[in-house]
């Protein structure tokens, strides 16, 4: 009975040891915060899609076609420390006929950012033209005053020039749509 308790415990433990907080990765983005310098969140972003070269056959004024990369298909990036990369599961693709033409998202497990589960992210290219990107962390359902309680508490950073989004804008902001609270990062224009 002992051994069989203890063997409970530790599955749970192990769980939990792999579980990652994901406040380091964003807080580069903070008000009196320097973290990593977006250096984690480049690497998905840089390892999600890669480019299909133009053929014979199609136009080279045509825009490029992307894919999911290997990564991404499978969730495994080595490039980052196994507890985020266990929080990582395959990318799901997705195909809009608006502006943002190709969206990848991951399903978290586990994961949890400012101390509130995740739930995925989100990087979608947008106008080839335009070069625009986007990436959002999507939470698990919270209450009004967990949502009210992120705005109050995490101050971002804003825009030092005048960038995409205007000078003084700030560089990430959360935002609460269809029922779904996000922190979307304002990047690439």
């Amino acid at each position: 009975m002992k051994s069989c308790i203890l063997f409970i415990i530790g599955i749970g433990l192990t769980n939990n040891l792999y579980a990652a907080d994901w406040t380091a990765a964003f807080s580069y983005l903070e008000q009196g915060k320097k973290g990593d310098d977006g250096k984690l969140l480049d690497s998905i972003m840089e390892n999600t899609f890669e480019q299909i070269t133009n053929t014979k056959n199609q136009n080279p004024d045509t825009q490029p076609i992307y894919k999911l990369s290997k990564m991404a298909r499978t969730g495994k990036f080595n490039n980052i420390s196994i507890a985020y990369r266990n929080d990582m599961l395959p990318a799901k693709v997705y195909y809009n006929k608006d502006d943002t033409y190709l969206m990848a998202v991951y399903p978290l497990k586990n994961a949890t950012l400012y101390g509130l589960p995740l739930q995925s992210f989100s990087y979608y290219l947008g106008c080839d033209e335009c070069d625009y990107v986007g990436f959002y962390a999507t939470f698990k359902p919270m209450s009004k005053q967990q949502y009210l309680n992120l705005q109050k508490t995490i101050k971002f950073k804003n825009e030092e020039e005048d960038g995409c989004l205007g000078e003084n804008q700030p560089l990430a902001s959360f935002e609460q749509r269809n029922g779904r609270v996000h922190l979307s990062l304002n990047i690439g224009c």
